[in-house]
């Protein structure tokens, strides 16, 4: 420990210090917003939930017509298309791509995936410059364990830091004459 206090520049007072401090703030995070989280949690539970898919990207529509057909009639396995002819970073890990949050996925596939089942391939659609055949692998739904809770939680801390901060800005920008 002393070791390791020398090499931070701190001491055991100060030590002493930030762990109180670090101790009020968590304290102070649940008195302020645990009684929130569940609602926050059921509002953003969409986008929390997480799902895993595959995609294959191309450059042609001809082509990603061909290959999905290929797919649906198991002709070819979707990895080994993916592996050969897939224009995207995803071709190093034969398509797969997961478990991700919904909310993390570009809007565009975020709405298939949401209204998809476990394995449904979507027919090959224009995206970003390429043409795209996405299947739907498996659902994860997110849970309010202590784990999410305590994102939630540092969140919404954030969040209200951000507009305190905010507000002081204003107030030293914008002084009341």
């Amino acid at each position: 420990l002393n070791q390791w206090l020398l090499e931070n520049g701190l001491d055991d007072k100060r030590l002493d210090t930030m762990l109180y401090e670090n101790l009020q703030i968590e304290i102070f995070k649940k008195n302020m917003f645990e009684n929130k989280i569940e609602s926050t949690f059921l509002q953003q539970k969409e986008l929390l939930d997480k799902v895993l898919y595959s995609i294959l990207r191309v450059g042609n529509k001809e082509q990603a017509n061909e290959l999905y057909i290929q797919i649906e009639e198991k002709e070819s396995s979707f990895s080994n298309l993916v592996s050969t002819y897939s224009i995207g970073s995803e071709k190093s890990f034969n398509g797969i791509i997961g478990p991700i949050e919904l909310g993390r996925i570009d809007p565009i596939l975020r709405e298939r995936l949401k209204i998809s089942s476990d394995g449904q391939l979507w027919e090959p659609f224009e995206f970003r410059n390429s043409w795209v055949i996405l299947r739907h692998e498996k659902n994860l739904p997110s849970k309010l364990d202590d784990n999410m809770k305590e994102r939630i939680r540092n969140s919404m801390y954030e969040e209200w830091i951000n507009k305190e901060v905010l507000k002081l800005l204003d107030q030293v920008r914008y002084p009341k004459k």
